[in-house]
Order: C-alpha cells, then structure tokens, then sequence
C-alpha cells in the first residue's frame, strides 16, 4: 500500500520586505505581477523573475548549499501583505 510518505520534500524560503513607499510601489508597478503575482517558475526563468543580483543569489544559495530543489521567494510590504512570490524549481 503506498502511504504518501515518497513525495514529501522540504522547501527552501527567502522572504524579502519593502519596507518603504517607494520600494513597494516600485514592486507593485510590475504589470506582469499585477496579474498572477504568485509563479510558479524554473531556474532558467529566475533571472527574468528576480532582478535583483543579490536576491538571485540568496535563492541560489537555498538550493545549492542547503540542498533544495525547490525554493520560494517572498515578497511582502511593510503591512506584512504579501506583493509577489515566486516559487523556483531547480533541477541538477
């Protein structure tokens, strides 16, 4: 009988704030955001995705160092509410 237990894995997170006005709204202005701000993505998209180097990195690091395939970035205001995410998938 299969009980499930083969397909739990372990997810790395890095959640990031924009904490000022200008930070967020420059987060927010992203129309493709705007429309499905929660993707679903690949390694290969991640420079796409994430524009800034040092984020980029950090989530590189979630997955190389630590082991995780599959790493999320978050992204939240300074009232806690969430702007984006990106959830990568990293295959090696």
């Amino acid at each position: 009988m299969e009980d499930g237990l083969n397909d739990v894995s372990t997810w790395g997170f890095e959640a990031k704030g924009r904490v000022t006005a200008n930070t967020a709204a420059d987060e927010e202005a992203d129309l493709h955001y705007s429309i499905d701000p929660h993707q679903r993505i690949s390694q290969d998209e991640a420079h796409e995705h994430i524009v800034k180097v040092d984020e980029r990195f950090q989530v590189m690091q979630h997955a190389y160092v630590y082991d995780f395939e599959t790493v999320v970035l978050a992204i939240a205001d300074n009232q806690a509410e969430i702007i984006r995410s990106c959830v990568i998938s990293f295959f090696y």
